[in-house]
């Protein structure tokens, strides 16, 4: 049974016990269960949110109120539900974050709330309204296409947490800030384009970018500041072993500015057949070859092994729900192989 975190931020317990009888009806007919906190004014929604972000622990599913003047007396304003939603995007964008309202349409919070929708900070919005007329699908068309969408996108989450602790060692280390700059621009930008895989259909194409980003990613953080002297140094010392981990007839030669060749100078051993496979990947994805066509499975297998590099304790990568993912694939491909070695690896 699959498990999503729900939040919901709602001023009135009239309101809140309607969307929590709902969701129970959902999960007596389904294979979903909802873990649902409840917040009854804004500060303490804002505290749950930051609560989840220190725990590395994030909501799946958000249903936020606009109005909290009912809880006035505890900072609730006509318009807090905005508070509210800009920071749980903030904490976490890939949660699917839902107005749950009567008065999105009203004059003084419309704009508002269309602008929210139109940068993607709200997926969906529950119109209590319809509720209120008695329409019996005002709550199942949307949850509904929201569970769609997470199911898709499930594996998202743990490539969210890698992406947190990324950004945390990387910003406590001794890398030159210029690299320190580059890795995490280039985290943010692929966050981006994986949330929007849903909405193109040439995905194949920000496959390669994604790939060609981490695959930079890698190479900045293993070059660090180091000369080619020393990399050169650090390559003979490690070649022999990486030609038989890499179980490659060809010797591996020494090259000035070559990718492979600092791979092999800075990679920890266990990782750098791995190592090998991302540059491998980036190499026929920017040099296209027909062989190769990048898949979804060669996106997160890339995110993972840049994680581990940079994270280095195989314990500390969640992987459960990218493990989830991969159980319901029904087909084989290259990209799903080096997935799964891969995951064994980490939890062996």
């Amino acid at each position: 049974m699959k498990k999503f975190k729900v939040l919901i931020a709602e001023d009135t317990i009239e309101a809140r016990d309607i969307l929590i009888e709902e969701l129970y009806k959902l999960k007596e007919n389904s294979e979903y269960e909802f873990d649902i906190i409840e917040c009854e004014f804004p500060e303490k929604a804002i505290s749950k949110l930051s609560e989840a972000n220190e725990k590395n622990d994030f909501y799946h599913i958000l249903f936020i109120d606009i109005d909290f003047t009912q809880q006035s007396h505890k900072g609730g304003r006509r318009d807090s539900g905005f508070e509210i939603i800009k920071k749980a995007f903030s904490i976490c964008p890939i949660s699917k974050i839902c107005t749950y309202s009567g008065q999105f349409k009203a004059l003084d919070l419309s704009e508002e709330h269309q602008e929210l929708v139109k940068k993607g900070l709200v997926v969906y919005t529950f119109d209590k309204s319809r509720k209120d007329a008695g329409l019996q699908d005002w709550f199942d068309i949307g949850i509904r296409k929201i569970l769609e969408e997470l199911e898709k996108e499930y594996y998202l989450f743990d490539i969210f947490k890698f992406n947190k602790k990324i950004k945390r060692k990387i910003s406590n280390s001794k890398l030159p800030f210029e690299i320190q700059w580059e890795i995490l621009d280039n985290i943010n930008i692929i966050l981006n384009l994986m949330l929007n895989l849903k909405n193109i259909t040439s995905s194949y194409i920000y496959y390669r970018l994604i790939i060609h980003l981490y695959h930079s990613c890698l190479i900045s953080f293993l070059r660090n500041s180091k000369s080619d002297e020393e990399l050169k140094r650090d390559f003979e010392k490690n070649k022999y072993q990486a030609e038989k981990l890499i179980l490659t007839s060809k010797e591996f030669v020494w090259q000035e500015n070559n990718s492979l060749s600092i791979i092999i100078a800075e990679s920890p051993l266990e990782l750098v057949r791995f190592g090998f496979k991302l540059n491998n990947y980036r190499n026929k994805s920017i040099h296209p070859d027909q062989s190769f066509q990048p898949d979804l499975f060669n996106v997160i297998f890339s995110a993972i092994i840049f994680s581990l590099y940079v994270i280095q304790e195989k314990k500390d990568l969640e992987i459960s729900l990218i493990e989830d993912y991969l159980s319901k694939v029904n087909y084989e491909s290259k990209g799903i192989k080096d997935l799964s070695e891969l995951l064994m690896f980490i939890k062996s």
